[in-house]
């Protein structure tokens, strides 16, 4: 069921889907393991999304856990024309910026 709620819960933004989904990255592997399959990347995604700033994207980019950092790279890079996405890039993933096709 958790594979479903995070990414839909991108198209109702609101600070309680914020809230949630930062509750959801705060949570350890093993609490995140009693309430279904980890769903860290999705939670990331659906944060960024909601909330696209570069105060986020960095935030994201510094978790603890890879998979959240890479899926904020990737989201900033898909974003790579919108300010605050380059922003991020420039400052928490600057190697990321060679992934970013010339214009």
């Amino acid at each position: 069921m958790k594979s479903v709620v995070l990414p839909a819960l991108e198209n109702y933004p609101s600070a309680a889907t914020e809230k949630l989904c930062r509750d959801y990255l705060g949570l350890s592997d093993e609490e995140a393991k009693k309430i279904g399959p980890p769903q860290f990347e999705s939670a990331a995604h659906t944060l960024l999304m909601i909330s696209s700033r570069t105060e986020t994207a960095v935030e994201l980019m510094h978790h603890r856990l890879q998979v959240v950092r890479g899926r904020a790279i990737l989201d900033c890079l898909a974003h790579h024309k919108e300010d605050w996405a380059l922003d991020a890039v420039k400052a928490a993933a600057p190697h990321a910026l060679a992934y970013i096709p010339p214009q």
